[in-house]
């Protein structure tokens, strides 16, 4: 499936009757997609979900977490693996990087980085007094703002 197929199915599930789907696809074509935080605790993740829902969006499709861990350098534990990055040294001996450089050798001790990301409406991110919300699959040609009431 290519790009213009893709942008076709959601041109098409613009029509469907599911609210939350028209929603959705509506956004991925307009190119208006969520917003992501880096959270810190579970307390975080729940504050999210909690604003998106009084905002009028159910939390199980507009709020979405993931992790994302990153080592700057990792080599293969295979030894002969064709992926490794090989060294050939002035001696004409092969090494892997990691034992040819000191400095990625340095790397590969480094700790793993690890966040927390939570996807979630770019309205509430803009302003938390007012939600921009499309109207239903039948009309998606202005948006309405509300403005919330707390």
């Amino acid at each position: 499936m290519d790009e213009p197929a893709a942008f076709y199915g959601f041109s098409r599930l613009l029509y469907c009757g599911d609210e939350i789907l028209c929603d959705i696809a509506y956004r991925i074509l307009n190119r208006k997609l969520f917003a992501y935080k880096t959270i810190e605790s579970e307390k975080d993740y729940t504050a999210i979900c909690d604003k998106v829902a009084a905002m009028g969006y159910d939390p199980t499709y507009y709020v979405y977490r993931d992790a994302v861990s990153q080592r700057p350098y990792s080599p293969y534990s295979i030894q002969d693996n064709p992926h490794n990055i090989l060294v050939l040294q002035e001696d004409g001996s092969i090494k892997e990087l990691s034992e040819a450089s000191e400095i990625v050798k340095a790397l590969t001790r480094a700790d793993l980085k690890e966040e927390h990301k939570i996807y979630y409406p770019i309205e509430h991110l803009a302003n938390e007094d007012v939600r921009i919300k499309t109207k239903t699959h039948k009309d998606y040609k202005e948006s309405t703002i509300w403005q919330l009431s707390e």
